[in-house]
């Protein structure tokens, strides 16, 4: 949402929620195509990976509507806490979390990926 504010600053929360629907939404589908799923296998070093359950990706999608919601209405300084606590408390719980998934994609290190794999 604060991007979205910083080039259309004139725009209503209604617009921002459906632009940030439409983007999560391709997201889930994008995630579920056999390129990135084939990605994601070699990513997290599993064959057993099959990319995400229909169920999964609406709870995503209830999940991203959520934080939203939580982003429109607390200040901008505090939201900017709780994603770092997300990452940090999903780190250290499962070893998996956004910032640290994306990293592993785009740089495949192998120390990192036997790390979070000897989670599971």
């Amino acid at each position: 949402m604060l991007l979205l504010s910083y080039f259309f600053p004139d725009r209503s929360i209604s617009w921002y929620l459906f632009v940030a629907t439409l983007v999560e939404a391709s997201w889930e589908v994008i995630e579920n195509t056999p390129y990135v799923i084939e990605a994601m296998r070699m990513t997290l070093n599993t064959s057993e990976y099959r990319g995400d359950t229909v169920l999964n990706s609406f709870f995503d999608i209830v999940s991203m509507l959520v934080g939203f919601g939580y982003a429109w209405r607390a200040p901008t300084w505090l939201t900017w806490i709780t994603i770092l606590a997300v990452e940090v408390f999903t780190m250290v719980a499962v070893r998996v979390s956004l910032f640290f998934t994306i990293f592993l994609f785009v740089f495949p290190i192998d120390v990192l990926q036997a790390w979070q794999v000897a989670a599971w």
